[in-house]
Formats: structure tokens, sequence, C-alpha cells
């Protein structure tokens, strides 16, 4: 590869026009760099574009109310799936839900569940709109995300009724 060059560099001075220098050897299908420069009518001009990956949003603390008459059915209370609890399964639900001024959950989004077909998912959307449910304080405390969805796990773990 010969008359390689940078032409330009937006930002400047942070290595992104010696990094794409570095990746043109690796591109297919393409010829980059042969003959002359790309100001020349037979040289060739590529663009590369550096983009940062997308943050997953970090999982936030719930707050789970409690009641003496549902404790053997621990954090998920009376939400836990009757038929989960009989067989002794486990699950995690992971979920976004949109957090108002007061610590509740409202428009709950589940994302995956870890043991489908016990009714994790359906449990978790429950515990948030009944209440059982609620964001940590330190939840609101932190600035809110701009579309004021924050991420929650779930977890069920299995004690039985």
């Amino acid at each position: 590869m010969v008359d390689c060059s940078v032409v330009g560099e937006t930002p400047a001075g942070h290595g992104f026009g010696a990094a794409a220098l570095s990746l043109v050897g690796s591109l297919r299908g393409t010829r980059p760099c042969q003959g002359a420069s790309s100001l020349q009518p037979d040289g060739a001009r590529l663009t590369m574009r550096f983009v940062l990956p997308h943050a997953e949003p970090p999982f936030r603390e719930a707050i789970y109310r409690r009641d003496k008459a549902f404790a053997r059915l621990g954090a998920a209370g009376p939400y836990y799936p009757e038929r989960a609890a009989r067989v002794g399964a486990t699950g995690v639900v992971n979920m976004d839900c949109r957090v108002d001024e007061r610590g509740r959950l409202k428009d709950c989004t589940v994302l995956d569940v870890s043991t489908p077909g016990y009714g994790f998912e359906f449990a978790a959307v429950r515990m948030a709109e009944k209440g059982w449910m609620t964001a940590g304080p330190e939840n609101l405390r932190a600035a809110p995300p701009p579309d004021r969805r924050w991420r929650f796990r779930v977890i069920f773990d299995g004690r039985t009724r």
C-alpha cells in the first residue's frame, strides 16, 4: 500500500486519523491507497467513522414491601408464581420501568426472563403495578435518565408456598 494519508480528522488531535490508517489494510473488497493520493483523479477518498458502543444502563436497587404473612415467600411475596413455587423453580427478570417522583414503577417493559414458562415476567410487572416493588431511595436522589426509564432485576429465589 502506498500513498496513504489523512486528509482530515474531526475532532483533531485525538488519534482518529492514525487509527484509520492502521485499519486500512484490513478492509475487504477495496484496494485502498493503491496508486496516487486521494486528491488526484485516479485516487480514492475513504471516510471512516468511529462510534462508541451503546452502554447498557445500570441495574437499580428495588425495594420490596414486607408483610409477615408472606415472609416465607421471599421478596416476591404473594406474587411468586404458584406453579414455580410448587416445583421450586427460580428465575430472574430484567425489566425497564419509568419511575415517578415518589419511587413508584410505571409502564414496565420486560427485557428478558431466565426461566421462561413459569410466569416470572408477569409476576414482576404485577409487583411493580401493585406497589409491592418500588425504586430504592438512591434512585430518587440520582439524576434521572433522559427517557426517565430505569433498569431493574427481580430475583425469584425459589422459596415454596
